[in-house]
């Protein structure tokens, strides 16, 4: 217990004394601690970190990434969607997009799955994960002959 207080108040202090860090410190610095099992604390500095730079879509990937690890599945798709809204490209408002779509596919939500994924492969036509995913929800909505469609594109 004494050991997790410890770890715990480093770890604030690494945030009080990181105020000067950017986005990509804060994503390098949360990575580490995943990379360590620290997953609280990694998602603490996520947290952090969208707080003071939230026009940065890196870090809702990670967090959302983060969030779907833990079956909170909700909170990735609200992460996915606002790294979709600062997304400076196609292909990363893509990637966002096929993200929440998988996880709206997760959660059984076939139809905004679909609609989500339809959304990705017109901004990224080279997104293969995005037509895999696309086929499979085309399945679940009774569109059968768009799934044997976006199967051959993969």
């Amino acid at each position: 217990m004494k050991l997790k207080i410890l770890t715990y108040a480093a770890l604030l202090f690494t945030i009080h004394v990181s105020a000067q860090k950017n986005a990509t410190e804060f994503l390098d610095l949360a990575e580490k601690e995943f990379n360590k099992k620290n997953y609280k604390a990694s998602l603490d500095i996520a947290s952090e970190a969208i707080i003071k730079y939230p026009d940065s879509s890196k870090l809702y990937d990670f967090r959302g990434n983060l969030y779907s690890a833990f079956k909170e599945y909700e909170k990735a798709i609200q992460d996915f969607s606002l790294g979709y809204k600062t997304a400076n490209s196609a292909k990363l408002k893509a990637h966002y997009l096929m993200n929440r779509g998988g996880m709206k596919s997760t959660i059984r939500d076939f139809e905004g799955a679909y609609n989500d994924l339809i959304l990705a492969v017109q901004f990224d036509s080279t997104n293969l994960d995005a037509y895999s995913n696309l086929s499979a929800a085309c399945d679940e909505v009774g569109k059968e002959e768009e799934a044997f469609r976006y199967s051959f594109k993969i």
